[in-house]
């Protein structure tokens, strides 16, 4: 069982030195990524927030409790950069550490164009992927979608998601 606040941010861009487990997250602009990691790592500002989508332009790596690095992958379908994009295809293609990515999606909307282009592009590679979905608490309770439903608000699903994880981490 891992500490989850014992969290430090590392960098930005090309992957640490030290070889650990990996998890990524994964989602449109505007879906709460940052949101959703502070709610994880239980730090309100560890994940900065913008109001505008799309700030987050590299790779952003956290590590867990000396074990597990969490990557953070640029949004994308809001204006995506070719250079974000390429960046986090060659992350998720070519990382042998990875184990486990998390596809966040928006509870209240169904899934946009550019989910479906990203789901058919990972599963033609066989990305081992989990749906999150985000904002769980800005629906009523028989609008929720099955699955994984997170609230970074009201801390729906946290103990979910660290089970889904650390499950992920076990050979």
């Amino acid at each position: 069982m891992l500490n989850w606040k014992n969290v430090e941010f590392l960098k930005s861009g090309a992957p640490p030195n030290r070889r650990l487990p990996q998890i990524a997250v994964v989602g449109r602009s505007n879906v709460g990524k940052s949101s959703l990691l502070n709610f994880l790592f239980s730090r309100k500002n560890l994940v900065k927030i913008s109001a505008t989508p799309g700030k987050t332009r590299t790779l952003q790596w956290f590590c867990v409790d000396e074990f597990l690095h969490v990557v953070d992958l640029p949004g994308y379908g809001y204006s995506t950069h070719k250079l974000d994009q390429e960046a986090t295809e060659q992350y998720l293609t070519k990382s042998p550490e990875l184990r486990v990515v998390l596809h966040l999606i928006d509870s209240r909307h169904p899934l946009q164009r550019a989910d479906l282009q990203f789901l058919d592009w990972a599963h033609s590679i066989s990305l081992p992927l989990v749906r999150v979905y985000t904002k769980g608490d800005k629906l009523p309770l028989h609008r929720r979608p099955d699955g994984l439903v997170t609230s970074a608000t009201t801390g729906m699903g946290r103990k979910e998601l660290i089970e889904t994880i650390e499950t992920s981490l076990c050979p």
